[in-house]
């Protein structure tokens, strides 16, 4: 059997030692580097079939029974900070990380951390949707991100049934969405209702944050949602809207390891990839589409744009648009 197409994400493994090294060659292109292990005399055959819309990477993945470990080395191989969605489809299993574990079955939804271990204990052959995304991406969306791992969230009701419908309808036009020049809206799309689903069941799962917290956390990610275009955003503004003060809300970001000025900064900077990626909004200049999302500086706006996506607004651009061409 040949090696995988790694370029294309797309790939078949079969038994022996050299092609479970080209499934983990292949997983850690789609998803994260993992160590796989199965039984010694057991058949072991997996498919795994991928494409990455924007900066999401959207997989389906299947195989026989085993063990998927995300140790401290694969960690530090790692090439990003990433959160991971699993819609199970077919088998079941457990996911282990931060001393908890989450046994999922038919479309159960989890969520897992790149950032540390984790284990998948695949106990039967199992079909399943692993959406990846950017933590950069989600984070400014998402209450107490070190909270919501090893978790099971069903995907037959309520906002997480329509979350699980949406992935599956991702994952099955994953290659012609690849292609579209609204990936970056269609990715920001999916982080949005993934947020809203974490969102919703920290406010009604017990935790170490009250359901207020939570609620407050939602409406500031809100406010400054709604108001990225108004230059002025900050702190203090958000504070009165809320009818809350400013240093209660900068204590309740500090456990998300942020500032309220990082999330504002965060989320400006993602709205202009996204206007610098449509050819729809290539008649604006750079300049233009950076004071559209609130930036008083051109030369502050491409400061902050490069040091955090490592290119230039310019160079962003040609990319992009020429991608989508």
């Amino acid at each position: 059997m040949g090696s995988p197409d790694i370029s294309n994400a797309n790939c078949r493994v079969d038994e022996s030692l050299v092609s479970l090294a080209k499934w983990e060659q292949a997983a850690a292109q789609c998803c994260v580097p993992l160590a796989i292990s199965h039984e010694r005399d057991a058949h072991f055959s997996g498919s795994i079939q991928s494409a990455t819309i924007a900066d999401v990477c959207v997989s389906r993945i299947s195989g026989g029974r085993h063990v998927a470990e995300h140790d401290a080395a694969s960690v530090s191989n790692t090439d990003g900070d990433y959160i991971l969605a699993g819609l199970q489809l077919q088998g079941a299993g457990k996911l282990i990380q931060d001393g908890r574990s989450a046994s999922v079955e038919h479309h159960d939804l989890v969520f897992f951390d790149s950032r540390r271990p984790f284990r998948w204990e695949l106990s039967e052959p199992f079909d399943q949707i692993c959406i990846r995304f950017p933590m950069s991406l989600v984070t400014y969306r998402i209450p107490l991100r070190d909270t919501f791992v090893a978790h099971t969230i069903s995907g037959t009701q309520g906002l997480g049934m329509l979350v699980a419908q949406h992935l599956i309808t991702l994952c099955a036009e994953r290659d012609r969405l690849a292609r579209s020049p609204s990936a970056p809206q269609i990715s920001t799309s999916a982080a949005d209702m993934v947020g809203g689903l974490l969102a919703e069941w920290m406010q009604v799962r017990p935790g170490p944050r009250t359901n207020l917290h939570a609620m407050h956390l939602q409406q500031l990610r809100q406010f400054i949602s709604n108001n990225l275009r108004n230059p002025d955003l900050n702190a203090d503004m958000a504070a009165a809207a809320l009818g809350i003060s400013a240093r209660y809300l900068h204590r309740l970001v500090q456990q998300d390891e942020t500032t309220i000025g990082r999330m504002i900064l965060v989320a400006r900077l993602e709205r202009c990839a996204q206007w610098l990626s449509l050819k729809c909004y290539a008649n604006c200049s750079i300049e233009q589409i950076a004071g559209t999302w609130g930036f008083a500086s051109a030369a502050h706006f491409s400061r902050a744009f490069r040091a955090h996506y490592m290119k230039t607004p310019r160079e962003y651009r040609l990319i992009h648009q020429s991608t989508a061409s």
